[in-house]
């Protein structure tokens, strides 16, 4: 269960809103100690799982970012990195305006400003609590202050805090916690607001730049569909093209080819039948072929194939005498001569 660091706040995973969000500390030491005092805990924190909800950080604490998800894009609410929790805190910190005294004479200091001219000293506190402290001791705070002119912007100012009472990750920390700990060592060199500004800048770049990358992205995925689209048009343009190119080469075959084709199927007079000829003898082989699909059948069956399917088959006819023919042959074994037959009718 994920609870709240923030001293007097009950928010948890198990008693509040879910859409609360928790936070871990950062791992940068300036960050981290800024955190700290903001939970205004006496006891010791523990950086490695205390965590701080949602609601102490203001809407300027968040950023937009946008994922892309299954070619969707969305935006992500993300705490910023430079994030400190500013609501609903025990102990909000306030500047103390310390006026000099009326009645204090004129003195010079040793580069000849004029103390009096000072209208105003505006002094921030940063308390520093130590987390490997047992028990909290006021004594043993660490204070720092800073001193801003009255017409000196907050930006120009060097900033310095004390960063030894940060508590180092153990080796036991999760892995999240370590690749953390190893990214976090490019950015112990921001020890001001200046540098803190160029690196918010450089992410602004950043982002910019993930924002178009992920655009040309989108747009580049767009143009395959269009190309595949294009490639599958073409691939059926090329199909009909195939088939037409084979009605055409069945067309323009030769008379060889043709006649090659058809021998696999029929004998040398049905081609010259299926070629237009219209006087024909017939060989033994054909006469058996016709006596035996006539006998297999009967005269409809046969004058079917012959008349409607077109098959080239030899005349009843002349299947009768070839019949006859070969019955005397048989009767006559010393008679045995290869007959043709032609066609004389064409029942």
């Amino acid at each position: 269960m994920m609870s709240c660091a923030v001293y007097g706040c009950t928010n948890s995973t198990a008693t509040t809103d879910p859409t609360i969000q928790y936070y871990y500390f950062p791992k940068h030491p300036v960050i981290a100690q800024q955190w700290i005092a903001a939970c205004w805990r006496a006891d010791p924190i523990d950086l490695n799982n205390a965590q701080i909800c949602s609601i102490h950080f203001d809407t300027n604490s968040y950023t937009s970012e946008y994922k892309l998800l299954d070619y969707l894009g969305h935006y992500t609410r993300m705490l910023k990195y430079d994030a400190v929790p500013t609501l609903y805190l025990p102990n909000p910190h306030t500047p103390v305006i310390m006026k000099p005294p009326i009645e204090q004479p004129v003195t010079l200091s040793s580069d000849g400003i004029d103390q009096h001219e000072i209208k105003e000293i505006m002094v921030y506190e940063v308390q520093n609590v130590s987390t490997n402290q047992t028990n909290f001791d006021s004594s043993n705070a660490v204070k720092e202050y800073i001193e801003i002119e009255p017409h000196q912007s907050l930006l120009n100012v060097d900033i310095k805090f004390n960063t030894q009472s940060v508590e180092q990750l153990s080796p036991e920390s999760s892995e999240n916690s370590r690749q953390e700990e190893v990214n976090d060592e490019k950015y112990k060199h921001i020890t001001n607001s200046q540098q803190l500004q160029n690196l918010k800048n450089d992410n602004i770049a950043l982002r910019k730049q993930i924002v178009q990358l992920e655009e040309t992205v989108k747009k580049m995925h767009t143009q395959v569909a269009e190309k595949n689209q294009a490639v599958k048009a073409k691939d059926e343009d090329l199909k009909r093209l195939m088939q037409q190119y084979d009605r055409l080469h069945r067309a323009t075959m030769s008379l060889i080819e043709q006649r090659n084709i058809l021998s696999k199927v029929f004998s040398e007079s049905q081609i010259k039948i299926l070629t237009g000829k219209k006087k024909i003898y017939w060989s033994n082989d054909d006469m058996a072929m016709g006596y035996t699909i006539r006998h297999l059948s009967n005269k409809r069956c046969y004058m079917y194939l012959s008349k409607n399917l077109n098959i080239p088959l030899p005349a009843l006819s002349s299947i009768k005498r070839w019949s006859t023919l070969k019955k005397n042959e048989f009767n006559k074994p010393e008679k045995k001569e290869e007959t043709k037959f032609e066609d004389e009718d064409s029942d």
